[in-house]
């Protein structure tokens, strides 16, 4: 905190229509006013007064964005305030003060952070001095971190709100921040709707970034031949199941040799018939030679009894035909 702000400020009633809410050099946080807040002042008032500073045309908020919003919604036009005179107190401190309100009061998250970097990169002389600018403010920031909150900041704003509602990571977003307005608006709301995870987001991704440039065509396109919405509007699946669905059609056009793999191996391994208990698992992707049995038993005489039935699965044609794998990749 600024040594001697508080001090400085003087205590005031005003009416919120003088403030100008549409200055936003000290505003961090992007979302507005939630119900509980906007009742509390409803039923008590403003119980911690905004920070505010007087300036030609009025007054700017410092903190207190969410207050001043709530009572504006309230038509409430007496309103306590701490008001700074204009110029009293220099732009970086009002900043690092206005980040420490919002990171004691609540934290920030990811694309705030990214916010309050900018702005505070925006009135350094030396972009050196942040870690320990932001460390006052009481943010964490690398100078490595520095520079993935301004490339954040860059990105389309369909990316930005998806990662200030974290919906995606950071990492997803970068990805999506490749690709055209259209394919990025077509994935963003594929993935707020399905809401796959990070890991997931990145395979979706990748595979059909891949795709795109197979077929020369757009990552929309290749959705709309899938087809990806046939899924999303099945009704018998839930959430996770169309997940999984969508993964598999993706995954299946980018590598389709993988399909009969996998086609294959299933047939095989239904003509084993194997009895509960026992369970043939295939590497992943098919990319290793390595095939995995498991087992469970209750008791050695079990354990003997699927042994031996391993011992004539050995020699089971069948197994054969899934060791050699002699699909055609093409």
């Amino acid at each position: 905190m600024p040594n001697g702000l508080k001090a400085d400020a003087r205590e005031i009633r005003l009416d919120p229509a003088d403030v100008d809410a549409l200055d936003q050099r000290c505003r961090v946080s992007l979302s507005g006013p939630g119900p509980e807040l906007i009742e509390s002042i409803r039923g008590l008032g403003v119980i911690t007064p905004p920070l505010l500073e007087r300036t030609p045309a009025g007054f700017r908020i410092v903190c207190g964005f969410k207050r001043i919003q709530s009572c504006m919604q309230l038509n409430i036009n007496r309103v306590p305030a701490r008001v700074l005179a204009h110029g009293r107190v220099p732009e970086l401190d009002l900043l690092r003060f206005a980040i420490a309100d919002n990171a004691l009061k609540g934290g920030l998250n990811l694309m705030e952070e990214a916010i309050a970097t900018g702005k505070l990169m925006d009135l350094l002389d030396d972009e050196k001095d942040l870690p320990d600018v932001a460390a006052a403010a009481g943010l964490c920031i690398t100078a490595d971190l520095a520079r993935k909150y301004l490339r954040l900041q860059s990105l389309p704003e369909t990316i930005q709100r998806m990662v200030y509602h974290d919906t995606t990571s950071m990492k997803a977003a970068f990805e999506l921040g490749k690709l055209d307005k259209q394919d990025i608006d077509t994935i963003a709301n594929l993935i707020e709707t399905l809401r796959p995870t990070a890991s997931q987001q990145l395979e979706i991704i990748s595979h059909l970034k891949a795709l795109s440039v197979l077929r020369q065509s757009s990552v929309s396109e290749v959705l709309l031949h899938l087809p990806a919405t046939s899924i999303l509007e099945d009704e018998r699946l839930d959430r996770k199941a169309k997940i999984q669905h969508l993964r598999r059609k993706i995954r299946n056009a980018r590598y389709p040799h993988l399909t009969r793999f996998e086609t294959v191996f299933l047939e095989n391994r239904e003509k084993l018939g194997l009895p509960p208990g026992l369970f043939l698992m295939p590497p992943p992707g098919f990319e290793s030679p390595v095939y995995t049995f498991t087992l469970s038993f209750e008791s050695s005489g079990e354990l003997a009894q699927k042994a031996d039935y391993l011992r004539v699965l050995s020699n089971h044609p069948a197994l054969r035909d899934i060791l050699e794998r002699e699909v055609e990749d093409t």
